[in-house]
């Protein structure tokens, strides 16, 4: 069994024709993160590797963000809807995060089954979390500094020597929280999307929008009837 991912497939229009090209039986699977909570975690990102500032109001303003995709990549209900024009609905699986924070072995056996592998095998690793915003880094702005140097470090930066040296100066970084305000706001943009993709999935996702800013969502959702795009029931295993 071969597979692939990525986080822009998604969100590309020209992915789902050039998938159906090349790989017409390829069994595809989405994972949907609160797009609120993946707003803010890909300016995250992006400030630790000091890629943008600390006026996170900015980047994740629709009218004003110099990196569009920071918001564009959560509208998943018209990013999923390019797919289903071109692939069947069985071929598609869609996972949330939600349910992959609290039923992690329970998510794996049902993307085993979906791809048609033996589930009895789980890695150890399954029941993990793995946080790399917590990860220590070099500060943003001696990042910034340091880019030019990148390509002529890259051979030696699993060295001993190198990682030893860059413990040294990493630290576990503090980023700009995100405000109740420019939550609301965020809730304001995704509440449509998000609207219409509970309604593809049958499954209510109205606790996205009232969620605690910046922080990790831990949702218990009562049961829901199996969906139209895969989405596995949870009947008796949730809340």
């Amino acid at each position: 069994m071969i597979g692939e991912k990525s986080a822009s497939y998604l969100p590309d229009a020209q992915t789902p024709h050039r998938l159906r090209r090349l790989l017409p039986q390829a069994r595809l699977i989405a994972q949907l993160r609160n797009p609120i909570e993946r707003a803010y975690s890909d300016y995250c990102m992006h400030y630790r590797r000091g890629q943008v500032s600390k006026d996170v109001d900015r980047y994740l303003d629709a009218a004003r963000t110099p990196i569009p995709r920071l918001l564009d990549d959560g509208f998943y209900y018209r990013h999923l809807m390019s797919f289903l024009r071109v692939f069947a609905t069985a071929q598609i699986r869609v996972l949330l995060y939600d349910d992959i924070r609290q039923r992690p072995s329970e998510l794996f056996r049902d993307v085993c089954g979906y791809l048609g592998i033996d589930d009895t095998v789980a890695p150890q690793s399954v029941e993990q979390r793995v946080k790399d915003k917590d990860t220590p880094v070099i500060r943003p702005s001696a990042r910034r500094v340091l880019a030019p140097l990148k390509a002529f470090v890259a051979p030696y930066r699993q060295k001993r020597a190198f990682v030893s040296v860059r413990s040294l100066v990493a630290r576990t970084l503090r980023y700009p929280p995100l405000s109740p305000a420019l939550h609301e706001r965020l809730a304001a943009l995704y509440a449509e999307d998000i609207a219409s993709l509970s309604a593809l999935l049958g499954r209510d996702l109205s606790m996205w929008l009232a969620g605690d800013p910046g922080g990790d969502l831990a949702v218990e959702s009562p049961p829901r009837r199996q969906a139209a795009l895969g989405q596995p029931s949870m009947q008796g295993s949730e809340g």
